[in-house]
């Protein structure tokens, strides 16, 4: 039940990622540019709609969804870590458009784990949302669905701490 719930909440994050690239694709289409990628608005704006659709799907379908996340994770893991080690220069990974911030290892190690709970349930076969709703009543399903928000609002604090510090900071 946890893997499922963690399985929704890497999904919300994958929504909440694509939508703020659809409204502010600026970001993406910087980082794209530093890997000399399309980088077009359009380019940008069709990352974010996968996220927003494979996110959304997650939860109902597994199988090939889950497959999907985790390819979507690992392409993150491979965008940042050459950001991280300082191989490439960019002040925003481009991730939730103006929220987004400077890329650490919290993204590296978030970006894995993500891949790691889709790629499991994958390989388990697991379907997020048949697996939660067997037996369970909906006391249970209101605890799952809960728990999951607060997984992807947990991760998504994680990050965009940079910002969150830094509009603090200067609203003072």
């Amino acid at each position: 039940m946890v893997l499922a719930a963690l399985s929704a909440a890497f999904g919300g994050v994958l929504v909440a990622s694509g939508v703020a690239k659809l409204k502010t694709p600026d970001p993406t289409q910087v980082a794209l540019a530093a890997f000399r990628m399309p980088s077009t608005r359009w380019a940008a704006q069709a990352v974010g709609g996968v996220e927003v659709i494979v996110g959304a799907l997650v939860p109902f379908l597994g199988g090939l969804a889950q497959l999907a996340g985790g390819a979507l994770y690992v392409a993150f893991a491979a965008a940042v870590a050459p950001i991280v080690a300082g191989r490439v220069d960019l002040a925003s990974c481009g991730c939730f458009g103006d929220r987004s911030t400077k890329p650490g290892y919290a993204h590296l190690v978030i970006d894995g784990v993500g891949a790691a709970v889709f790629f499991w349930m994958y390989i388990s076969a697991l379907d997020p949302f048949a697996l939660t709703l067997r037996g369970s009543s909906a006391v249970v399903l209101l605890g799952w669905t809960l728990t999951a928000f607060l997984y992807a609002v947990t991760i998504v604090i994680a990050l965009t701490r940079g910002t969150i510090v830094e509009r603090g900071a200067g609203s003072s």
